[in-house]
């Protein structure tokens, strides 16, 4: 009874974890049982399963110990790494990567923008007043397909080209290609389609004449006139500008006129020439005729005087005064003689047949009434037009004197 006393508190002890099974073990071994019976008995087997289960309680309880300390230590190696992390975040300077972005524009020639960037304070810890910003970045525009391009109407068909305007959108990227000139036909009229060419301005009026330099429509078309100034140009006096008195009698070989000036002129009016004494009238005539056949076709310069050419028609032996090319054209249409087109051309090969018609003015009758003055080596001279039929006369001019030319009848027409 004794023994199954001891058995039962001992056992208490062991389950209130009191006595551990060692400690249990070395009390019921001082008990001096008697022998192997008492060993095996229950009481000795329900001590060893308890002590067992004992020993595995143990076992649990060290792994969950173990399992417990090793979770802490993993625990405090991240906590120290997320502290190294955050001290080092707090040190570095912020960049646009530390921000957040929404609400991106659109792209517009590979960039676009965000004005609501908010920085991103886990990251980055930047002590800074700016906690928003706008940001751009690079983005990639689309392909740009027609219709990102505002193309307007053909336009008129100019020099047989038609253009038209063509804007791309900013949207896109690599542009397509858009005709924005063709060819076509036909042209409209323009100013410079035409080569025009107008007249003189007389009264105030001047006459246009045109031909197309290209092959066009509609548009454009040349006036027939158009207003301008007429100049102002003070004619050369001529011998009809003037009314003239009686000639004076023969005083000191001098004679006398008036003259007074019936238009606006220029020049100044013949109003004394020498004479003789009526009893040498007859010499004088006589002389003056041969005067006259000597100079007959001749252009004479007056050079006592200002250099006014004169033409002395070998038709009436009377000089012609030319002022300026208007009244050289004039001399030569009405003082010319007609020639065919083979005298003409007879005056070019035989010199003496040329010489016998020098000082004449011939018109080619034949052919466009072209003039020609024959001078006294035998050669023509075209005459184009009145300032070219001036310039060649007063190149091929004589001098004389004004005594000379004073007995020389002068021709009006």
């Amino acid at each position: 009874m004794k023994k199954i006393l001891i058995f039962t508190v001992l056992l208490g002890l062991i389950v209130g974890g009191f006595l551990s099974t060692k400690e249990a073990s070395a009390v019921i071994l001082s008990t001096n049982f008697a022998s192997q019976a008492e060993w095996k008995s229950p009481e000795r087997v329900a001590i060893l399963k308890l002590q067992e289960e004992a020993v595995e309680r143990e076992h649990k309880a060290l792994e969950v110990a173990r399992a417990k300390n090793q979770e802490e230590a993993e625990k405090s190696e991240l906590e120290k790494a997320a502290r190294l992390e955050r001290e080092k975040a707090a040190s570095a300077q912020c960049t646009d990567k530390d921000y957040v972005c929404s609400n991106w524009s659109q792209c517009i020639d590979g960039w676009q923008s965000s004005e609501n960037c908010e920085l991103d304070t886990f990251n980055c810890r930047a002590f800074s007043s700016v906690t928003t910003k706008t940001i751009t970045r690079e983005c990639k525009m689309p392909l740009c397909a027609e219709s990102d391009y505002k193309i307007s109407d053909w336009g008129q068909c100019v020099h047989g080209i038609k253009e038209r305007a063509v804007t791309k959108s900013i949207s896109c990227d690599i542009p397509k290609t858009i005709n924005i000139r063709e060819a076509c036909s036909p042209s409209i009229c323009l100013e410079d389609s035409y080569n025009i060419v107008w007249t003189k301005c007389v009264n105030n009026k001047q006459y246009s004449s045109f031909i197309k330099n290209e092959d066009c429509v509609l548009g454009y078309v040349p006036p027939a006139e158009k207003d301008c100034v007429s100049p102002v140009v003070t004619p050369t006096c001529q011998e009809s500008s003037f009314s003239y008195g009686a000639w004076t009698p023969c005083v000191d070989k001098t004679s006398m006129r008036i003259a007074v000036k019936k238009q606006k002129c220029i020049g100044n009016p013949v109003i004394s020439k020498s004479c003789s004494t009526s009893d040498k009238i007859t010499t004088q005539i006589k002389t003056n005729g041969i005067l006259v056949k000597k100079l007959s076709g001749k252009i004479l310069l007056q050079v006592e005087s200002r250099g006014e050419a004169y033409y002395v028609n070998p038709k009436d032996g009377k000089s012609y005064y030319m002022a300026d090319g208007n009244s050289a054209y004039s001399v030569m249409r009405n003082l010319g003689v007609g020639i065919t087109n083979d005298n003409l051309n007879k005056i070019n090969t035989d010199k003496n047949f040329a010489k016998k018609n020098a000082g004449k003015i011939f018109l080619q009758v034949e052919k466009g009434g072209e003039a020609y003055y024959i001078d006294f080596n035998g050669e023509a001279h075209y005459l184009k037009d009145g300032t070219a039929a001036y310039g060649i006369m007063r190149d091929l001019g004589l001098g004389i004197t004004n005594s000379d030319l004073s007995k020389i009848a002068e021709g009006s027409l």
